[in-house]
């Protein structure tokens, strides 16, 4: 047992998993976008729709989105900051099916990227992705990851993996998930190490490919 076990995150209270998790969710969800978010609807479902208000639930996630870390003071503000910005933001109530019951579907829209997720807090302060863009990923994000949108064609993952051989990279786990009514594909790759800003650029340079994100793991921002 660590001591993070016996304390709990470090976070702006009062609850690890309605409020740490849900800034998570919400900060996932902005870094996945790739840039400043314009408008975002938020789904709450579950015990998040239920008793979130309580525990700042919807202010937790809209900090999140915001950038605002789940250790950061602003956190309670987020309302008030998120109009001094600009940001349209909308909260609704839902039912999301075989998810866990702290969980959230976030819909973002940037200049250039619309990006939607599901999220789950599941203890602790530690969260779970169970879609991006309605692909049923299922990811946690506590390693470093690269997330790849593509089009679905044969080769995108030998393409992908290959490079990030040559980099010797190690992958700790590779999901992926595709659309045949859209034709698209997405791809989450965890690793053992950080994804330098060249591996990056070359693997936006894979034809097909439409978008790439690297990120570092949720606990090192």
């Amino acid at each position: 047992m660590s001591l993070f076990d016996i304390i709990g995150p470090v976070m702006i209270g009062p609850s690890s998993s309605h409020t740490c998790g849900a800034a998570k969710i919400g900060y996932f969800s902005r870094l996945l976008l790739g840039e400043e978010p314009k408008k975002a609807i938020i789904e709450l479902h579950g015990s998040f729709a239920t008793t979130g208000k309580g525990h700042g639930t919807d202010l937790a996630i809209l900090a999140g989105i915001l950038g605002i870390k789940w250790d950061n003071e602003k956190l309670t503000d987020s309302k008030r900051i998120a109009i001094q910005k600009g940001l349209n933001y909308r909260f609704k109530n839902t039912v999301l099916k075989n998810v866990h019951p702290n969980s959230a579907r976030i819909y973002l829209y940037g200049n250039n990227f619309t990006v939607n997720i599901i999220g789950s807090s599941i203890g602790g302060g530690d969260i779970k992705i169970p879609f991006i863009n309605n692909f049923n990923l299922d990811v946690d994000i506590k390693k470093s990851s690269i997330i790849m949108f593509y089009d679905d064609v044969p080769g995108i993952i030998a393409k992908t993996t290959g490079l990030i051989a040559k980099k010797k990279i190690n992958i700790a786990y590779l999901r992926s998930a595709r659309s045949s009514s859209s034709g698209k594909a997405m791809m989450f790759i965890a690793t053992d190490m950080k994804i330098d800003t060249e591996t990056m650029k070359q693997l936006n340079e894979i034809k097909h490919v439409k978008w790439v994100r690297v990120l570092r793991s949720i606990y090192e921002y």
